[in-house]
């Protein structure tokens, strides 16, 4: 592996003093990254190390090289402890340093063939099929967010008038990423290895649709759950936009099914209506047990159990220099054991000084059904932050978060405050 680190950094670096010379010819190369700082301090129940204080830092290059119309090089490398920092002190992050991410493909580009990517790259299907379990989510990595999975292997993407397809194939995980970052939300899958499917859509004007179908391999324990390892999720969506009344119709069904194990689904349907710049989503879901839960409604179902509930979404602005965002959930768990109702809430506020400079509040409410005997959980936090952008290249922000629970017996509180800096080049 270091070798192949190695390897990368003196490519990039190569490539990006011969960009010095390319620019003033065809300007075939592109050189590009950042840097980002983040300190956090805050009580220890926060993290899974009790050290109060922590550090994390990453460097992410990227280089691309256009050999012609149709080739071209691409190659990234992130090296830092933001995987690892949550789970060590300051003084041991100098030795959690390490590469979390590399990446080297090839791109063929035609306008009959469509886009053929060969090597490591990001990779996402839809978030009703895929998503990763995120470190956290205080910070802003997008190489590292929910759903972006690491492949080495083959992705074929092509528009044909209003017919699209999307083919994968590969190996999962193993180009830097921390393997215990790579799951399935599906308990008995364990964690995930390899995959291949097919994405196809059609655009019949007023309506569009997709079909999807893939398979996973996992490494579940074959002698305590035989044919677990394996699992094929299939299924599709469709969208009725309605332009008279700039809104939408939407809904999905997808299920799972694999042998020796109990096959699932979830469903949704949903309604959106944009007033202008303010953008709303009602819409209604189903997640069968044990199931991969999409977005938010994920943190509802981490003890295996499954959902069906209402969901309302909005963001935009509503007055002046204010802007707002958030959502409702209010459903219920269904498993045997902890069935009773969910609901979690989040009421966000931005107020927007100038172009340079902002502040964001935001509430957020949970309150589920916790055991068998009726005990509930309720979570407050309370979050403030101010961000400030220096130019197109730099911005800081500072972030302050309490959080008053309530375990029926246990009541406290709990605060963290945590910053992130960010320079672009």
């Amino acid at each position: 592996m270091k070798k192949l680190l190695f390897t990368l950094l003196v490519l990039i670096m190569g490539l990006s003093l011969f960009a010095q010379d390319a620019e003033e010819k065809q300007e075939p190369f592109k050189f590009w990254g950042s840097v980002d700082v983040d300190v956090i301090k805050g009580d220890e129940l926060y993290f899974r190390n009790p050290d109060e204080f922590k550090l994390m830092g990453n460097l992410e290059l990227n280089g691309n090289y256009k050999i012609n119309d149709q080739w071209e090089l691409n190659g990234t490398v992130v090296v830092g402890n933001y995987l690892k920092s949550l789970e060590s002190t300051p003084l041991e992050n100098i030795h959690h340093i390490y590469s979390q991410l590399y990446y080297l493909n090839a791109k063929y580009k035609n306008e009959n063939w469509g886009d053929v990517s060969i090597g490591s790259f990001g990779f996402k299907v839809n978030p009703y099929v895929l998503q990763r379990v995120t470190n956290d989510d205080y910070f802003s990595n997008p190489l590292t967010q929910s759903g972006n999975y690491p492949l080495l292997g083959v992705n074929w993407k092509n528009t044909i008038n209003n017919f699209s397809y999307n083919l994968w194939g590969g190996r999962l995980g193993k180009n830097g990423f921390d393997d215990a970052n790579l799951y399935l939300y599906s308990y008995n899958l364990g964690q995930l290895k390899d995959t291949y499917g097919v994405d196809l859509g059609y655009d019949f004007g007023p309506v569009q649709i997709n079909a999807l179908w893939s398979h996973f391999t996992g490494d579940a324990d074959e002698l305590v759950d035989p044919g677990a390892d394996k699992t094929n999720v299939y299924g599709g969506g469709v969208k009725v936009p309605i332009k008279s009344i700039d809104s939408m119709v939407a809904g999905n069904y997808y299920a799972r099914k694999a042998d020796n194990i109990d096959n699932t689904k979830m469903w949704d349907l949903y309604f959106t209506k944009n007033f202008g710049k303010f953008y709303t989503k009602l819409g209604y879901i189903y997640v069968g047990e044990h199931y991969n839960a999409p977005g938010d409604w994920m943190m509802h179902t981490r003890n295996g159990s499954g959902i069906k509930g209402w969901q309302l979404y909005w963001n935009g602005p509503i007055a002046g220099k204010f802007s707002t965002y958030g959502y409702f959930h209010k459903g219920k768990d269904f498993n045997e054991l902890t069935e009773g109702p969910l609901f979690k809430s989040k009421l966000g506020l931005i107020y927007t000084f100038d172009e340079n400079n902002n502040i964001n509040f935001n509430w957020t409410y949970k309150h589920r059904k916790a055991d068998a005997v009726d005990s509930h959980v309720i979570d407050n936090y309370w979050f403030i932050g101010f961000t400030h952008i220096f130019d197109e290249h730099m911005k800081i922000s500072l972030n302050y978060e309490l959080n008053r629970f309530n375990y029926d017996i246990d009541d406290g509180t709990k605060d963290m405050f945590y910053t992130q800096f960010t320079y672009s080049f």
